[in-house]
């Protein structure tokens, strides 16, 4: 092949270079389109489709209004609520009421009576018609205000509350770091694929000056088909920035469980909004420490969980003492009794009684150790309650000080960064420069354009992991 060959075949292949229209959920022109995009507000997102720009707060909002996870676990509360009315009405006073009526209202009967001891015998025979009515009613009131079984229950149902409480407010604040360490890494990627749009322009210019030199036999074939491969790695390195770009979006609004199906929704502000919060996370060790036991569901949970435990051992132990119950009771009958004999002669009998009942029973249950057994099983919750959250103190402390050096390392490397990337820029300009003037070489421009290319990376996954670790500290104390 000559050399006109090969400049004509490197034409066809400049003019077939650009980002090729793609059907994955968002292509080129989408991602252009964000960067003039106004941030929709909260009464706008009714009319959503398609990629839908929004602040971090509102992310939050939508998620915390639309994650079924999250809304099951204020069901969750409700449904403590009421088992915690239920135990306590059951110290109310118990009223019950029984009553019976039974009707007759003819009964037949033959009866026959024979005499004897006389020569002649006697004997008689009569028909009995008879009606009997009877009703009775019977109402009771009994109160377990002696029981202390019930005591117990009422301590059970109310640490329960607590802890179903504790429990969504664990659900929200892991909620909250999905949605936040989401959006962070949403806002990454889409950063990332500018920045790797701006290496890949840049490449492509380079290949077009390159092959003016080419032509000029300024450079050699090798060098030119040099460039032409930095081109592919930046191509490439685009494409993979916009396939991470889409499954973080879509991992991100499936957090949204309600929302329409064509909607789908991005922050650009998710790392900018976090790192603002940096004053919040801004403590002493001791009092991101204290703030967290005062405020984190997942330690209040396990709290509360050592709680219940107690109030089941108190149960166990209170059902070997006497189950008492108070109670009063009134018993009113009424019956009704008449009866006709074929002789003629009638019967009749009306009768109507009422007592009252004042009283206390007791009742105690040997049961052949089983609640004992039940005891000694429910210390042992107790203790494994106790050593997770213990665990959970030792794991907060840790974690405590793993973020606030991560954060304070992250500012520190990013003020190098930041430098390192203007360093960088000068240098490939310089190299441009001298590049074009034929004393700087290919390789001399190539490493420039992935030096400057590394350091955008850098500088991006820098912020974005700096967003992260103040996520996670206020994902700690519950903010």
């Amino acid at each position: 092949m000559n050399k006109k060959s090969i400049i004509y075949s490197l034409l066809i292949y400049l003019s077939s270079f650009g980002i090729a229209q793609s059907s994955t959920l968002i292509n080129h022109e989408k991602i252009i389109y964000l960067e003039q995009a106004k941030i929709k507000t909260k009464a706008e997102l009714d009319s959503c489709d398609g990629i839908t720009l929004v602040t971090l707060d509102m992310l939050e909002n939508i998620a915390l209004d639309q994650n079924i996870p999250y809304k099951n676990s204020l069901l969750g509360i409700d449904s403590a609520r009421f088992k915690y009315w239920e135990s306590k009405l059951a110290l109310m006073p118990q009223f019950s009421l029984s009553s019976t009526y039974s009707n007759s209202p003819i009964t037949w009967s033959d009866s026959e009576t024979i005499y004897n001891g006389s020569a002649s015998g006697i004997s008689s025979q009569d028909y009995y018609q008879t009606t009997y009515e009877y009703f009775s009613l019977t109402p009771q009131i009994s109160w377990n205000i002696l029981n202390p079984t019930y005591f117990s229950s009422i301590k059970y149902y109310k640490n329960n509350l607590n802890k179903t409480k504790n429990i969504s407010d664990d659900a929200k604040d892991k909620l909250l770091f999905q949605i936040r360490s989401l959006a962070v890494k949403t806002n990454q990627d889409y950063q990332n694929y500018l920045a790797n749009s701006e290496s890949y322009e840049s490449a492509k210019l380079t290949l077009k000056n390159s092959k003016s030199l080419f032509e000029s036999g300024f450079i050699s074939l090798i060098d030119l088909q040099r460039q032409k491969n930095q081109v592919f790695r930046f191509q490439n390195q685009l494409k993979s920035s916009q396939n991470s770009l889409n499954k973080s979006l879509i991992d991100l609004n499936n957090l949204f469980s309600s929302k329409k199906k064509n909607c789908y929704f991005i922050s650009k502000d998710a790392v900018s909004s976090l790192i603002s919060r940096r004053k919040d996370v801004d403590f002493a060790k001791e009092i991101i420490k204290q703030k967290s036991i005062q405020k984190n569901g997942e330690l209040k949970s396990v709290k509360n969980q050592i709680k219940m435990i107690n109030a089941n051992i108190d149960q166990a132990r209170f059902s070997y003492l006497p189950q008492t119950q108070i109670y009063v009771s009134s018993n009113l009958t009424e019956s009704y009794y008449d009866r006709t004999i074929s002789s003629g002669n009638t019967y009749e009998y009306d009768s109507y009684d009422s007592n009252y009942t004042v009283g206390i029973t007791s009742t105690i249950t040997f049961d052949a150790g089983q609640n004992l057994m039940s005891i000694k099983s429910l210390k042992k919750d107790k203790k494994i309650a106790e050593q997770n959250y213990s665990n959970l103190l030792s794991t907060l402390e840790s974690n405590i000080l793993k973020y606030r050096s991560e954060i304070n390392l992250l500012e520190q490397q990013n003020m190098i960064l930041k430098e390192q990337l203007e360093s960088t820029k000068k240098s490939e300009k310089d190299i441009y420069k001298t590049y074009n003037l034929d004393y700087a070489t290919t390789t001399d421009v190539i490493d420039a354009q992935r030096t400057t290319s590394s350091a955008k990376l850098d500088v991006i996954s820098n912020k974005s992991n700096y967003a992260i670790a103040i996520a996670n500290l206020l994902k700690l104390i519950s903010e």
